[in-house]
């Protein structure tokens, strides 16, 4: 269906911009950002919070914390019964 709809509006094919990557890069250089959303227990809302910029020697810590918080997500969810 996407081909179809592509081919109807006239730009199904390779985009020479890209080379058909999906994306163009403009960064003058290469850098880590991190994007992550926080949920409030009790309020059920949640905020994204932008890390840019992570340099290379905290990248250890941000590996821990990424994951220790998938552990601790699987715990949680985990009890959650399935259907």
């Amino acid at each position: 269906m996407i081909e179809v709809r592509a081919k109807r509006l006239g730009v199904y094919g390779l985009c020479s911009k890209c080379n058909g990557r999906g994306s163009v890069y403009t960064e003058p250089h290469a850098h880590v950002n991190l994007v992550l959303w926080m949920l409030h227990p009790r309020k059920g809302c949640s905020r994204g919070i932008e890390i840019k910029n992570i340099k290379q020697k905290d990248l250890p810590k941000v590996f821990t914390y990424l994951t220790e918080a998938a552990k601790r997500n699987a715990q949680r969810f985990g009890r959650i019964p399935k259907p």
